[in-house]
């Protein structure tokens, strides 16, 4: 190593003794791995990481709602009635969509609900094309 610098080794800059001024030399040897480059790339790539986890976790409100609004107009058109099938398997599925919000698994819960408004959409789909047949 020459004289003239005196390194840094926990940020990798070199320091000119005689002008008292950083200078743009990293010092990469051997194992050196912890420089503050890598340090900076590590922190982004945990922020990225935590950032797009924690928008995936989201709590799956829109998708009950979606499906207690699909369920509420299944009953409507008498679906519990002439669509029993469906309209029960939707029932279900939303019990469990709710169970699974409870406990903290969300995406169980929004597959659920998702299944849910499904089902409800086709018990009613059901229960209004036997009301058009009947009369």
């Amino acid at each position: 190593m020459n004289a003239d610098y005196d390194v840094f080794l926990t940020c990798g800059f070199a320091v000119d003794k005689f002008f008292g001024r950083k200078t743009c030399k990293l010092k990469y040897k051997g194992p050196m791995r912890h420089t503050l480059i890598f340090r900076l790339a590590y922190f982004w790539a945990m922020f990225i990481l935590a950032v797009s986890g924690l928008s995936c976790a989201g709590l799956p409100v829109q998708e009950m709602s979606d499906a207690r609004q699909a369920i509420a107009s299944a009953k409507e058109v008498s679906a519990p009635q002439l669509a029993s099938d469906e309209f029960e398997k939707a029932r279900k599925l939303m019990h469990l969509a709710e169970e699974d919000l409870d406990i903290g698994n969300y995406q169980q819960a929004q597959k659920n609900a998702v299944a849910a408004k499904k089902n409800a959409l086709l018990a009613r789909d059901k229960a209004i094309q036997i009301k058009q047949q009947q009369e």
